[in-house]
């Protein structure tokens, strides 16, 4: 079954309209018809089951006749921090981590990040790319994407969360498994990942010090895009969340 996009503004008790590019594809690549039925999502937690009951140019209007809250929602609220990637990297980075069920996306900037500046509009083009991801993964919240950050102040923005783990490529003793059975219950997940020359040692120092647990994602070498979406989908799996 199809689903679609639909502004919160535009769902009432009973009704909702999907308008412009929504309605166009619904009606136009999709060809859909009055009487179908297709799924929504708001982004904001909520999914529905529509019956299409008027068709517009560019506008239907359906009847919902089912409800979903959280819809394809993992239970656990991880937030991935992941330095820049030169070229489309982060593009295919915010693709996967939204069809994994990424609740937050914070792009951040490290000593060794080697990308220096971000063009106007990248983060609208992300979170672009986060809407058609979680359509296509059915899931009804969209990841929030954060301005970039530095790393000092990604740090504070992860400290309010129930556990911060970091991905170090020199880390020997604990694993992704370890790390987490040392967090009991999270509800919610940071997830620090540097750029492909690694984290500095001040940024490591920081980090234990605003309580990190380091973790070794094995014995191969991951480029960064990688090490980030594999960090997501064992957390969640050791979660029991995927």
């Amino acid at each position: 079954m199809s689903c679609f996009y639909v502004q919160p503004q535009d769902v009432t008790k009973d009704r909702v309209i999907l308008r412009g590019e929504e309605a166009h594809h619904c009606l136009r690549v999709r060809r859909h018809r009055k009487g179908d039925v297709i799924e929504a999502v708001d982004g904001a937690g909520m999914g529905y089951q529509v019956r299409i009951e008027r068709v517009e140019a560019e506008e239907l209007a359906g009847k919902i006749v089912g409800v979903r809250p959280e819809w394809g929602e993992p239970k656990t609220k991880i937030t991935l921090a992941q330095s820049l990637i030169k070229g489309d990297g982060f593009d295919w980075i915010v693709e996967k981590a939204t069809e994994l069920g990424v609740h937050r996306i914070v792009p951040m900037r490290t000593g060794r990040t080697v990308l220096p500046t971000v063009r106007p509009g990248k983060i609208r083009r992300w979170e672009k790319i986060a809407r058609s991801a979680m359509k296509q993964s059915k899931r009804c919240r969209q990841p929030v994407i954060e301005a970039v950050s530095p790393f000092e102040d990604t740090l504070e923005l992860l400290r309010a969360l129930d556990g911060i783990l970091l991905a170090w490529e020199d880390e020997r003793k604990h694993s992704l498994k370890d790390a987490l059975s040392e967090l009991p219950s999270p509800k919610t997940i940071g997830i620090l990942v540097g750029p492909e020359g690694g984290f500095s040692a001040d940024e490591l120092e920081l980090a234990r010090q605003s309580g990190a647990r380091f973790f070794s994602m094995g014995p191969r070498r991951l480029k960064a895009e990688t090490a980030g979406i594999l960090a997501v989908g064992l957390t969640l799996y050791e979660l029991a969340d995927l």
